[in-house]
C-alpha cells in the first residue's frame, strides 16, 4: 500500500524558508504524526536524514508542502539532488529533488 504524507500549511505559493506547518498524513510516522507542529527554517546546509518540505509531482498528481526525509545527496549533469522517502514508506519517493524545488527545512518537531 502506498502512503502519502503531506502536510496542510499556513503556507502560500512560492513560499521558501521559515514559517510553520501542522501534519497530515502518516508516512513520517513515527517521527511526524498527525497534527504535528513543524518549524521551518530555510533549506540550507541540508543533509543526508534532514525532513524537508517539497512539492512532488508522482504521475498525474501533484502533492504540496510534502514533508519525507533526505536518503541521499548526490551530483549528477544537473547538479546538486536529493533522493527522499517517508519514513513508514517502504519505497523511496520518484524522481529527484533539486535544491530549487525544496521550499523548506524541518528544524523543530512539537506534537500538539
Amino acid at each position: 500500500m502506498f502512503l502519502i504524507s503531506f502536510v496542510s500549511a499556513f503556507i502560500i505559493e512560492g513560499f521558501r524558508g521559515e514559517g510553520y506547518l501542522i501534519q497530515n498524513g502518516n508516512s513520517m510516522i513515527p517521527t511526524l504524526v498527525e497534527g504535528t507542529l513543524i518549524n521551518l527554517t530555510e533549506p540550507i546546509n541540508l543533509n543526508e536524514g534532514d525532513i524537508i518540505i517539497f512539492d512532488y509531482n508522482s504521475f498525474f498528481i501533484k502533492y504540496e508542502n510534502y514533508a519525507h526525509r533526505i536518503i541521499k545527496i548526490d551530483e549528477d549533469k544537473d547538479g546538486w539532488y536529493a533522493l527522499t522517502k517517508g519514513d513508514n514508506n517502504w519505497l523511496k519517493d520518484f524522481g529527484k529533488r533539486r535544491i530549487n524545488n525544496i521550499k523548506a527545512k524541518v528544524e523543530v518537531i512539537n506534537e500538539m
